[in-house]
């Protein structure tokens, strides 16, 4: 009998509308926001509130020259940019302001029309003598929990291990697992990942992964594409935050295709951390065309200056995205959120009837 002949895995799938978008238009798309950490997101202003009301010292006392501290569009290196979290996180170890923090991250990206949204943090970076962890999870879910009251948007929480401190990834894994029914939809393994090798925290995960949390990884960003392969084969990822070296290693992308895996992609960051030489280099787009599941993503969005609308724009402007390819990554952000199928479902028809208003037969 002969072989039925099927397309090859590489072959170029264009989504069907091509018409370019313009900026209204990526303006008012609805979106998705799934790689957005909380202490990158907080806003100037609030550095500069909840400073006054701890008594923090900061390097600067107006918005105008705390910036430069802070937005880390122009860092010359990752060690620059990672500097401006020193600022941005002294001021969120307290129960108040990470509520606050927590909300008003929410509230941005609601007001550029994100529908769903999941907050990451590593609750162990914010600990003191008297704020303990379940405090500081408790402050954020508060925080994420008004804003869903107040906004048509699903909002979930995603805990984060830091690779460097094995006993901040033990007390963390307990801590997804503890609120995995309380708002907690996720857990990460964030951090430098070369000289720590993915595999080496398969164990300390088990609480993770005996209470059925997902797993989103921080991978292919700074080691390579090895550091993916080691998340889904030893840490059963779910989906791959950045991925830049995705197709570094052969086969690698076809098995993220027949899983379905999602990739978390933030092109702004991954410019400013050095990951990608330029926007225009960045493998988002062939990871579009071979099919994968991408979504666009903030990573940090004071840090980097940046909205999903900006990053949308930039898919647009330097990449050449049009709108079947906007629609299909926002979309993609849907299918790979960590929420159950029926709230997909329900996203998804209201995004559907959003693009109808948006382009109308």
């Amino acid at each position: 009998m002969p072989r039925r002949q099927y397309p090859r895995p590489n072959a170029i799938r264009r989504p069907s509308d091509a018409e370019i978008p313009d900026a209204e238009w990526i303006r008012r798309v609805p979106k998705t926001d799934l790689h957005c950490h909380l202490g990158g997101g907080i806003r100037l202003t609030t550095i500069l509130d909840e400073a006054a009301r701890q008594g923090i010292r900061l390097p600067a006392t107006d918005e105008a020259s705390l910036r430069p501290h802070v937005v880390k569009d122009h860092a010359e290196s990752l060690v620059d940019y990672l500097e401006a979290f020193q600022i941005t996180e002294s001021v969120m170890k307290d129960a108040r302001a990470l509520e606050r923090v927590a909300y008003e991250l929410c509230e941005d990206a609601y007001r550029e029309n994100v529908r769903v949204l999941e907050i990451r943090y590593a609750p162990t970076n914010y600990r003191t003598d008297t704020l303990k962890l379940f405090h500081i999870v408790e402050a954020v879910l508060a925080g994420i929990g008004r804003a869903e009251r107040d906004f048509d948007m699903l909002v979930g929480l995603i805990l984060c291990g830091m690779k460097h401190n094995e006993a901040s990834i033990e007390e963390t894994a307990r801590l997804a697992a503890d609120y995995r029914d309380s708002g907690v939809v996720g857990f990460d393994l964030a951090g430098p990942e070369r000289g720590f090798k993915t595999k080496k925290y398969e164990k300390l995960l088990a609480p993770v992964f005996m209470s059925f949390v997902p797993v989103t990884i921080h991978a292919g960003e700074a080691y390579g594409a090895k550091s993916i392969a080691e998340a889904v084969i030893y840490l059963n990822a779910r989906r791959i935050g950045h991925a830049t070296n995705l197709f570094e290693l052969s086969g690698l992308a076809d098995y993220i295709e027949i899983t379905g895996l999602g990739l978390e992609v933030c092109l702004s960051s991954n410019l400013h951390t050095r990951a990608i030489p330029s926007i225009q280099s960045h493998p988002v787009r062939q990871m579009i065309l071979r099919g994968l599941r991408v979504s666009l993503n903030t990573d940090n969005r004071t840090v980097s200056n940046t909205t999903v609308t900006r990053e949308l724009q930039l898919a647009v402007d330097e990449l050449g995205f049009r709108k079947g390819e906007v629609i299909k990554a926002v979309k993609d952000g849907v299918k790979s959120s960590f929420f159950r199928k029926a709230e997909k479902r329900w996203i998804l028809d209201r995004i559907d009837q959003d693009l109808a208003t948006l382009d109308p037969a």
